[in-house]
């Protein structure tokens, strides 16, 4: 589907600071995983989401130098305005970049079995998107003011 794009890496590789055009959500699959954003230092295990704003500064670390899994949806923010309801589309971000919500996961996990088929049928990718979306940014879609002080 245009403006979408499904990632699934395994490295111990450390990642430096960088951004995405794309809203990125996805599942830490096996391992754990330490990055740096906005809100400072999370970390993120097995089972855990994992999220990135457009333009949202981040890098990410392994645990324990271990390899660590994870699957990414990155979708445009164009496409993201489609797909959401009308009262969401605007000016709402992802509050966190790491979240603990095991029905969540497993919607992503789904998602990501659409896109291991051979010929993935683009209304159901369309439709999990939805129902990935939807709850996604209706729980955790909004912005935290900013910290005070200087970033950590």
């Amino acid at each position: 589907m245009p403006g979408l794009e499904a990632v699934s890496v395994s490295s111990d590789r450390a990642f430096p600071r960088h951004a995405h055009d794309q809203l990125g959500f996805g599942v830490v699959v096996a391992g754990a995983h330490r990055s740096w954003s906005g809100l400072g230092a999370v970390e993120a295990a097995a089972g855990d989401l994992i999220t990135v704003n457009p333009g949202e500064i981040h890098d990410g670390v392994p645990v324990r130098s271990a390899v660590r899994t994870w699957r990414m949806v990155y979708l445009d923010p164009s496409r993201l305005a489609d797909l959401l309801p009308e009262e969401r589309r605007k000016g709402v971000e992802l509050a966190r970049p790491a979240l603990r919500d095991p029905a969540l996961a497993t919607g992503v996990i789904g998602l990501f079995g659409l896109f291991a088929m051979d010929r993935p049928d683009p209304l159901a990718v369309e439709q999990d998107l939805v129902r990935v979306l939807v709850p996604l940014f209706a729980r955790y879609g909004s912005r935290p003011a900013p910290r005070r002080g200087p970033p950590p």
